[in-house]
């Protein structure tokens, strides 16, 4: 079986499940900027992974799916998502089109963020009385799970 996983970032969480899911499947990975112009037909398997910002879905990755959404078939096709927000946005629920997804966690890393961003954080944290400035839940089960999804599918 050959696959590939292309993903898009904001800080690096989402590269690095990218990575860990490669390790355990031997697929290549690319990033989704550079993905829109590769041809998928020959792959049993595509894997997509996104950060979620701001209730957003990663630029690259919508072009991505604009661009490549016939290629991107739920009998070969696996999303996942990362961020702070378990939730997808309902928007691109829809381009989904069957595509089983799957949230695999999320994390806020101070040192990687704008100070607008450190901003929006605090106020957050503040509101919520959750300190975010350390939030970290990205689960290696997770990551086992879709990978054993994908592994066992025909």
């Amino acid at each position: 079986m050959n696959g590939i996983i292309i993903y898009g970032t904001f800080h690096g969480s989402t590269k690095e499940c990218a990575e860990k899911i490669a390790e355990l499947t031997g697929f290549s990975i690319i990033d989704a900027k550079t993905a829109v112009n590769m041809d998928f037909s020959s792959y049993d398997k595509i894997i997509v992974g996104t950060a979620l910002q701001k209730f957003k879905v990663h630029p690259d990755i919508e072009k991505f799916f604009e661009i490549k959404k016939d290629f991107l078939i739920p009998d070969k096709t696996y999303f996942f998502y990362v961020g702070a927000a378990a939730k997808l946005p309902k928007y691109f629920q829809m381009k989904l089109c069957g595509i089983k997804a799957m949230y695999l966690g999320g994390r806020i890393d101070w040192e990687t963020l704008s100070s607008s961003e450190r901003i929006i954080i605090s106020i957050i944290s503040f509101l919520s009385g959750k300190k975010l400035k350390d939030f970290d839940n990205i689960q290696e089960s997770r990551i086992k799970k879709i990978t054993a999804e994908i592994m066992e599918s025909n």
